[in-house]
């Protein structure tokens, strides 16, 4: 007959209380972990947040309360506000997303606010229809294939320095087809930046002129206020009235 000669510790009373005391605190460690990293994620998961405004769909982050223009179903004249609200919170626009009018046939103009400093990529890819594209002045890069458009009529930028953009942000025939139209005093700094220089047609003009017209022509207008806030008619004063500028009397 064989016996074990090992001998077996024998926990005291104040040893097993200690030990079941290291084990909770072990497991309290790891809630309390897992808690925070929880409240970490939150907001990242909240600034996820698309909503559609005004029919135009929108990715809110709540956290720096901006919104960027989304994927969406998109047709006639755009114009895309500074500023939207939502749930009481205000939100300033300040980018057009990857795609967000890819492929939108009947979008024929497009208005980009002047709080929008970025325009993603294929943002407007293969909108068919759309001939008038007005940038507005805070837009500091436009993605490749953003304004890939075959029939633009017309491209008007506001920011007197050229914005970024990439050797297809525009597609092959826009740069002898299109005009581009510049604010006063810029005309050169386009002809020099790369890819704007490809523009054959490059005219300054005035972009704080206003065309003039009476309130009974566009009753059936898309309306805009220089805030970006949608009304249902024309207004006295100064207007965005489908894409442009537009003082009513």
């Amino acid at each position: 007959m064989y016996f074990c000669n090992c001998i077996c510790p024998v926990l005291t009373r104040e040893q097993s209380l200690f030990m079941m005391y290291k084990n909770n605190l072990k497991l309290k460690i790891m809630k309390t972990i897992c808690l925070l990293l929880s409240l970490m994620l939150l907001p990242i998961v909240a600034s996820a947040q698309k909503v559609k405004i005004d029919g135009i769909w929108y990715a809110l982050n709540l956290e720096s309360k901006t919104a960027e223009v989304t994927r969406g179903d998109y047709t006639d004249s755009i114009v895309i506000p500074m500023f939207v609200s939502y749930e009481n919170i205000q939100y300033s626009v300040t980018s057009i997303g990857d795609y967000a009018f890819y492929s939108c046939t009947g979008l024929t103009s497009i208005t980009i606010p002047n709080s929008v400093t970025s325009i993603g990529e294929r943002a407007f890819y293969n909108c068919s229809d759309l001939i008038s594209f007005t940038i507005g002045k805070s837009v500091t890069n436009i993605g490749n294939h953003a304004i890939d458009c075959p029939y633009l009529t017309s491209i008007t930028s506001l920011n007197p320095t050229p914005p970024a953009i990439a050797l297809y942000t525009f597609s092959s025939n826009t740069t002898y087809m299109t005009d581009l139209y510049v604010p006063t005093g810029s005309k050169a700094a386009y002809q020099a930046a790369d890819y704007w220089k490809e523009f054959t047609i490059i005219e300054e003009i005035d972009v704080t002129g206003v065309q003039s017209i009476h309130a009974d022509r566009h009753q059936n207008a898309i309306v805009y206020d220089l805030n970006g806030r949608r009304h249902d008619a024309p207004t006295k004063g100064v207007s965005i009235i489908n894409g442009r500028k537009v003082l009513v009397k």
